[in-house]
């Protein structure tokens, strides 16, 4: 066994873990774009309920 192929071996947990936290953090960001559009979506929603009252309260007056 050369000293690269014993070093290669040492190396492979460190690159099993990178590659765990890679895939990691790809989900995470797949997960935060999600939530993002999701928050946009119910900020609009909020703003027109808010709208809406708004004219109701204006009509009972």
């Amino acid at each position: 066994m050369s000293n690269n192929d014993s070093l290669d071996e040492s190396l492979r947990p460190i690159w099993a873990v990178l590659r765990i936290h890679h895939e990691w953090n790809c989900e995470l960001r797949e997960k935060v774009k999600f939530l993002e559009e999701e928050v946009l979506l119910l900020r609009k929603e909020l703003e027109r309920l808010v709208h809406q009252n708004a004219l109701t309260s204006n009509l009972m007056s």
